[in-house]
């Protein structure tokens, strides 16, 4: 018995943990993006393996697949709803421009 996976196979897996992993929103309106984020990812995740599973398996291919997942994955970052939580935390409630969490009810830090 091997007690070990083979590396392509873990590049894949690790890619596909990378994909679903996600924070929790820190609040109802981030729970919407993160779901909205999250089914992308799972999409890209899907489409990902069923290349290996239903075609080229060779670990060229395996790799080129991984790659192509990180870059789809990166069009859809997981650290939103992180990112929020962090910058309502930091930022007292106040009128003005949005944050970068999106959020209309905080401008930024006055400085």
């Amino acid at each position: 018995m091997q007690d070990t996976i083979p590396q392509p196979a873990r590049d894949a897996l690790e890619a596909v943990q990378e994909a679903i992993d996600i924070p929790h929103a820190a609040s109802l309106g981030d729970d919407e993006t993160r779901t909205a984020i999250l089914l992308h990812r799972v999409r890209d995740a899907v489409v990902m393996l069923s290349s290996i599973l239903d075609g080229d398996r060779s670990a060229e291919h395996i790799a080129w697949s991984v790659e192509y997942l990180r870059e789809r994955l990166a069009e859809h970052p997981a650290a939103v709803a992180a990112d929020a939580r962090v910058c309502r935390a930091a930022a007292p409630a106040r009128p003005g421009p949005r944050c970068a969490c999106g959020d209309a009810r905080r401008g930024p830090a006055a400085g």
